[in-house]
């Protein structure tokens, strides 16, 4: 009897262990479980973040490449404002608006600044008897000679249809008709060519340089009259005022 009662004693704890070893295990496996899913619910917000980072780093990108186009768009059309279109050069506005900004700086910091006025002789001319587009090319090729004779501080702008304005800044009245005289050579060495006809360049100018309290327009009046002098002397030809 007293085996019979240890065997079925044993037995017990056999059955015990053996469904505590299965709880264990269901325990287990239930964690197991639990660990996976709360790994895939991490995964998933990763996902998420990760989606949402990378949509925003998308949003910045697009607006960071819209405010690009922006400023590259607004700065040609502003070029373009300021540009004539045939030369590349200031357009008759932005010359005097530039022009004036320069003259009150020139004031400020007690500098010389001197004014060129020129224009083609004979322009019409070269379009009655060459064309138009000849014309074209000849004031392109006359602005390309001013331009060698310049600073980059310098504005050269197209005021008319051949008249154009120099302003010279930190510059006396001697060394503005030095560099009148060498954009005249420099552009009397040119001529203009079609269907076999050729016709020499020229232009005349008139010089000028700050008095005291110029404006713009004063300045551009002394100008237009030394100009006239040199035209009514026989054009190609540097005056000054």
């Amino acid at each position: 009897k007293s085996e019979y009662i240890r065997q079925m004693s044993l037995s017990s704890r056999m059955i015990y262990s053996d469904n505590l070893l299965k709880l264990d295990n269901q325990i287990l496996t239930q964690n197991i479980e639990i660990n996976k899913l709360q790994l895939a619910e991490q995964q998933s917000k990763n996902q998420i973040i990760y989606l949402y980072l990378s949509l925003v780093g998308l949003f910045i990108l697009c607006l960071l490449a819209f405010m690009w186009h922006l400023f590259i768009t607004r700065r040609k059309f502003k070029k373009r404002a300021q540009t004539d279109f045939l030369t590349g050069v200031a357009n008759r506005q932005h010359s005097f608006e530039q022009g004036e900004q320069f003259i009150n700086h020139a004031k400020q910091v007690h500098q010389d600044i001197s004014v060129l006025l020129f224009d083609v002789d004979h322009f019409k001319k070269v379009n009655d008897l060459l064309g138009h587009e000849s014309g074209d090319n000849a004031l392109k090729v006359i602005v390309a000679k001013a331009g060698l004779c310049l600073r980059k501080n310098d504005l050269l702008g197209r005021i008319g249809g051949e008249e154009f304005l120099v302003i010279l800044r930190d510059t006396d009245l001697d060394t503005a008709q030095e560099i009148a005289e060498r954009i005249r050579l420099e552009i009397a060495k040119e001529s203009i060519v079609h269907n076999g006809m050729k016709l020499p360049l020229s232009v005349s100018i008139g010089v000028t340089c700050s008095k005291g309290e110029d404006i713009l327009d004063e300045m551009i009046a002394r100008a237009d009259k030394a100009l006239y002098k040199a035209k009514n002397n026989g054009r190609n030809c540097v005056f000054i005022d």
